[in-house]
C-alpha cells in the first residue's frame, strides 16, 4: 500500500464527507473497488463512515 498518496486521498474522502453531512447532502463512495482500497478502509477503521456502492446503480439507488 502507498501510505502517503493513500492517506492523502483518504483524507480529501473523510473531508468532503464531513462537508456533504454539514450541509444535509449525500455522498457515495462508487466501485468497483481494488482490494487495496477496501484495505484501506479496514486498516483505518473508516469504512463505516463512508456510505460504499459497489458499483454505480447502486450508488444512485435512493438512500435506505
Amino acid at each position: 500500500m502507498k501510505m502517503r498518496g493513500d492517506s492523502s486521498v483518504l483524507h480529501v474522502l473523510l473531508e468532503s464527507q464531513r462537508q456533504h453531512r454539514s450541509s444535509g447532502k449525500r455522498l457515495v463512495v462508487c466501485g468497483p473497488y481494488r482490494p487495496v482500497v477496501h484495505r484501506l478502509f479496514d486498516v483505518t477503521g473508516t469504512a463505516a463512515f463512508f456510505e460504499l456502492a459497489g458499483d454505480l446503480d447502486t450508488a444512485l439507488a435512493p438512500a435506505r
